[in-house]
């Protein structure tokens, strides 16, 4: 086994030294560092090459040079541009446990986090809130929605499903009997022997 290895992660390579994977035995590089056989390999990383030393990792670079740094020194640091979710989930594929992460960013770390979160569960809620139909505060305004679930949602109701039947029948009425008016055995014509719809 070589002591330096090319890591490729998302067609950026990386040459570190295996030594310096081991210093973390539980987290995927280290536990790859410690896989003899081909099963073992794969359970690591998306494909190697045993020929160029090389492992590849189909995941995006964005967090990696920070994940690196971390066998480096033993610290873990989150940087200020990167999305706290994004770093959350590769330190999760690196298997890496959040634990280690440095008390000058751990907290912002789970602050970010949990920002982000909140704002996505509002903007989710408010989605789902402008996703219904607002009728006003009228009096005609409850039978407004009555009639538009009626119409619109044939899951509502069973008269809303028989609305919805009929209508698709009606519909489909319509298109046979514009299919069959074209057949040249119904055409009429007039005196000059133009065809006159009927």
């Amino acid at each position: 086994l070589n002591k330096r290895v090319m890591l490729n992660v998302g067609g950026v390579r990386h040459e570190v030294m295996w030594k310096m994977l081991e210093q973390v035995p539980q987290s995927r590089l280290g536990l790859l560092s410690k896989a003899r056989n081909h099963e073992d390999i794969m359970r690591y990383c998306s494909d190697y090459s045993l020929v160029d030393n090389e492992f590849y990792f189909d995941r995006h670079p964005r967090s990696f040079n920070t994940i690196l740094n971390f066998y480096r020194t033993g610290k873990l640091h989150v940087a200020d541009e990167m999305c706290v979710l994004a770093f959350g989930n590769d330190l999760e594929y690196w298997m890496i446990n959040e634990c280690y992460m440095e008390s000058c960013c751990i907290e912002k770390f789970y602050t970010k986090r949990d920002l982000v979160k909140e704002e996505m569960e509002i903007t989710t809620a408010k989605l789902e809130q402008d996703d219904e139909e607002d009728f006003g505060t009228g009096k005609f305004a409850k039978y407004q929605k009555i009639m538009w679930d009626l119409i619109e949602k044939p899951d509502t109701s069973t008269a809303a499903s028989a609305i919805s039947i009929m209508s698709n029948l009606f519909v489909a009425v319509s298109i046979v009997g514009m299919t069959i008016s074209t057949l040249p055995s119904l055409q009429y014509e007039d005196a000059r022997g133009n065809p006159v719809e009927n």
